[in-house]
């Protein structure tokens, strides 16, 4: 059970740091070396820990509290090696501004944290609790944003959130009795209706429909946080940049056992995700795509077999590549980067399907030398093409060393259904006279290591360097 906790009702319960490990604490690297593979996100096990000195101490248990927030009555929440380490290495050490936060140390930012950590979450041990609170310092950016917050930066003015507000009512009943045809009308009709509006709306994985707008993520002060029971008490799961928003708005994620809905957590998410946008980042129109996703077979449903028309399509001539933009992380189960991140997995911002990669694209590309026409023949095949994907929900963890880098990349891809794509490659076959074959058609979900990913072209490539997780 995930307990949800909002700062305003809860007090907190003075809580100390201590370092519990002192020798451990002090490290200056921790490596996983060996992960649970009985469970589908394969937490660590066991890691390496490099020590200021130079040493390395092998075959640490990775649960091994290190650091321990305790409250008046000696309840403790623990944050283990591998939990330490990765935090260190994303947020503390990291380049990268969106997960950088303003510490210099762990020492610091878990001192910050303690006298701010709601009192239920040491007392609540048996339960996993998310929530967040404001350091009050700069903690990385996020993709979401109250619409007060968009008009008081000028963003958005008052007049835009008016009329999507009108609409409110309808959009919480699209979302909970809703069809999948009926919703992509509503965004349809709505962006017929209101071309230039700055907020429209997407649906999103689930057939849940959301305010967005075309804004770039935007600093934030928060810091989200999940502590849950662990080997020896509760523990840190995971911090990261933001504020914690509640579980979409989708009736699936709201029911009971008996499968009813709970109507006042439905009616809570409904709330927070129509008032909090999504920020794309990028122009509307890129956006519009997204919304043609009926049904098209009678014994399909939303959840499993639930039907995504790209964001873009992205024919490059130079390089003889196609990639279909598929969106950003709202496409990727929650729980997936919860499991993952933890490992060092970070969601990737922007997710695409290779349609045509570098390998073909070589063939593809001298043809176009040969005749430049070809070029404007694809583009208008591929922007035409009806290309049907569909999630799987079969996804695979890889590995794979590259030359010239320390440590190998690692990637969590899902596999997607495109039918679309042997009809597409048949007529780029036929106009060229070439004979590209379809790969494995496949979304890479989170990265760790260098974040562009492993290239992968064969099936036979996904069973050497990988193993089924889900």
């Amino acid at each position: 059970m995930t307990k949800q906790l909002s700062p305003e009702l809860t007090n907190p319960h003075n809580l100390s740091l201590e370092v519990v490990n002192s020798e451990m604490a002090a490290f200056s690297q921790v490596d996983i070396t060996k992960v649970n593979d009985e469970l589908p996100w394969n937490p660590p096990v066991e890691v390496s820990v490099t020590l200021p000195d130079g040493r390395v101490a092998e075959g640490v248990d990775a649960a091994t509290p290190i650091y321990a927030f305790k409250d008046q009555s000696d309840n403790d929440l623990s944050v283990s090696i591998a939990t330490a380490g990765h935090i260190d290495s994303l947020h503390i050490k990291g380049t990268e501004a969106g997960s950088k936060f303003d510490y210099d140390s762990l020492d610091g930012l878990f001192a910050d944290m303690a006298p701010k950590i709601p009192a239920e979450v040491a007392t609540s041990q048996d339960e996993v609790s998310a929530f967040s609170m404001d350091m009050g310092k700069h903690m990385g950016q996020e993709g979401i944003a109250t619409m007060d917050e968009l008009v008081a930066d000028g963003v958005l003015e008052g007049g835009d959130v008016e009329t999507v507000m009108d609409l409110k009512e309808g959009v919480f009943e699209l979302n909970h009795s809703g069809t999948e045809e009926e919703k992509t009308a509503f965004v349809e009709e709505y962006r017929k209706a209101h071309p230039d509006a700055k907020i429209q709306f997407q649906l999103i994985r689930g057939g849940v429909i959301v305010p967005i707008v075309d804004a770039p993520k935007r600093d934030t002060t928060e810091l989200f946080v999940v502590f849950g029971p662990g080997q020896s008490g509760k523990t840190m799961y995971t911090a990261a940049p933001g504020r914690f928003m509640p579980k979409h708005p989708n009736p699936n994620q709201h029911r009971d056992e008996t499968g009813a809905i709970n109507e006042s957590t439905f009616s809570e998410s409904a709330n927070a995700w129509f008032n909090t946008v999504m920020l794309t980042g990028k122009p509307i129109e890129h956006v519009e795509e997204l919304q043609d996703r009926a049904l098209t077979e009678a014994n399909e449903t939303p959840e499993d077999n639930e039907t995504i028309k790209p964001l873009e399509v992205r024919f490059d001539a130079k390089t003889g590549t196609l990639l279909l933009g598929l969106g950003g992380q709202e496409l990727i189960d929650p729980d997936v980067i919860e499991a993952t991140e933890s490992e060092g997995f970070k969601p990737k911002d922007e997710l695409h399907l290779t349609i045509l990669g570098f390998k073909q694209g070589k063939l593809l590309k001298a043809a176009i030398k040969a005749n430049p026409e070809l070029a404007t023949s694809i583009e208008e095949l591929a922007a035409k093409a009806d290309w049907g994907i569909q999630p799987t929900g079969e996804r695979y963890k890889l590995k794979k060393p590259y030359e010239g880098e320390e440590t190998p990349r690692e990637s969590i891809i899902e596999m997607l259904q495109c039918p679309g794509a042997e009809k597409f490659l048949a007529s780029i076959n036929e106009l060229t006279g070439l004979e590209l074959q379809e790969q494995p058609h496949h979304v890479t979900l989170l990265t760790k290591g260098n974040p562009q990913g492993i290239g992968i072209t064969t099936a036979q490539e996904i069973i050497e360097l990988g193993e089924r997780v889900s």
